[in-house]
């Protein structure tokens, strides 16, 4: 095809590099260009920091399996490489100055092997990853030094959490071994009846077990995030997910930081994340307050062409019009194009506008996948994220994520799928709403 893909590596004389394109069989997934074996972007060695993988002894298939290390931002994911995994090992290689959360995932696709797991890196650190057990979707992260063993490694391998991973792997175990006994009867007799698996008590166990492993894990960082003497230890703990669930501590705790550390980290580290949580308290705020029966907020925004189209002037040409939110990277929110194409061209003329609103972070990005959707509609953008203004006032959480409006802008439906949408349609045009 005409897509682009690249991948980014460190070459010394003499290495020898293989690259090999993933092609994903999902149909919206975007291929890669993947390193094999190992990715290395560390030219200084003062700051180099080590990722070594081994998980020859999982029992699946690897051979089209990737790993990727990355660090979440809030404006954007700064990735340290993909690669393919050569005989279930990899390595990946990158640099920091300080101490940083990374996450590593492991991916051979959707039906496949998956599982992830996060660590904190640093200058000259080496992390070595292993899966945990015969739990296939959990990875052991160890290091033996550092912040990692100190805020990981130190409940991770505490006499409480592995015994609980081993009381959750017989679980697991048994719960497998129900399926498969189940399995075999059926090939005897299709009549027979089970109990849904989900009642069972051998589930219910299960979920049980994986609940209190939860638990622990959060409520580690839940301590360190908010008793540690150490304040970078603090924002560590919050972005490995501490108190994920509790926006409002989250908050409380960026504030206390912005006063205990420095300038140069809270502008780097602490500002953006404090920033970005206060910025999706305010759209679950708008989100609650914009309901059915309300009045939508007015705003105009760009086509691709840059010519500002205001909703005040789409809602005066038209009956009912689809505020669609949306970017190039959801995968769900283009699904449902090739549908809303359909109900567009049949009920477009009957006053039937849709306006799509790309949140993507660079207009390059919104105009691309754009092009390549051959979208019919009103195409518009509100680039900068879910922060940006509109994205804002209408509460948007995630994508996709849609308000069916009246020609008055009155809400009167939010998160219409097409197939809801195709039945108003048909009921407005026979006149039985």
């Amino acid at each position: 095809t005409e897509t682009l893909l690249s991948a980014r590596t460190v070459l010394a004389p003499r290495d020898v590099v293989s690259v090999a394109i993933v092609d994903y069989r999902a149909q919206f997934s975007r291929n890669k260009l993947a390193l094999v074996g190992r990715s290395q972007l560390a030219v200084n060695q003062e700051r180099k920091f080590t990722i070594v993988g081994n998980l020859s002894s999982v029992d699946f298939d690897l051979s089209n399996t990737t790993a990727t290390v990355s660090v979440y931002g809030h404006d954007e994911t700064v990735s340290f490489g993909t690669v393919l995994l050569k005989d279930g090992c990899f390595l990946i290689e990158g640099e920091v100055v300080e101490p940083t959360v990374v996450h590593i995932s492991i991916s051979t696709g959707e039906m496949g092997y998956g599982a992830s797991t996060s660590a904190i890196v640093e200058p000259k650190s080496v992390i070595r990853v292993l899966p945990d057990g015969p739990v296939h979707h959990q990875l052991l992260a160890t290091s033996g030094t550092g912040k990692h063993l100190q805020l990981i490694e130190s409940w991770l391998q505490s006499v409480e959490y592995r015994d609980l991973v081993d009381a959750y792997t017989v679980a697991l175990d048994e719960l497998y071994t129900e399926v498969d006994t189940r399995r075999e009867v059926l090939s005897r007799n299709a009549d027979a009846t089970f109990k849904p698996i989900e009642e069972t008590d051998l589930y219910k166990r299960k979920e049980q077990l994986w609940e209190q492993l939860w638990t622990l894990r959060q409520d580690s960082r839940n301590s360190i995030a908010k008793t540690a003497s150490d304040p970078f230890d603090r924002l560590l703990a919050l972005e490995m997910g501490a108190y994920f669930r509790n926006a409002s501590v989250q908050l409380r705790i960026y504030d206390e930081l912005e006063l205990l550390l420095d300038e140069d980290l809270v502008a780097r580290r602490v500002k953006p994340a404090r920033d970005a949580l206060f910025d999706f308290l305010q759209n679950a705020a708008n989100r609650r307050s914009l309901d059915v029966g309300d009045k939508a907020p007015q705003f105009a925004l760009p086509n691709l062409e840059g010519e500002e189209v205001a909703l005040s002037h789409v809602l005066d040409d038209n009956q009912l019009i689809l505020i669609d939110f949306w970017a190039s990277w959801c995968a769900p929110c283009i699904a449902q194009f090739p549908k809303l194409k359909e109900l567009y061209a049949e009920y477009n003329t009957n006053g039937f506008e849709i306006a799509t609103i790309s949140i993507d972070d660079t207009l390059d990005e919104w105009k691309i996948a754009s092009t390549e959707q051959e979208l019919p509609w009103l195409d518009l953008g509100a680039i900068g994220g879910f922060s940006a203004d509109v994205p804002l006032s209408y509460g948007i959480l995630f994508v996709p994520m849609n308000y069916l409006l009246d020609s008055n802008g009155i809400v009167i439906q939010k998160d219409i799928d097409p197939d809801q949408l195709e039945e108003l349609l048909g009921a407005r045009r026979k006149g039985q709403l």
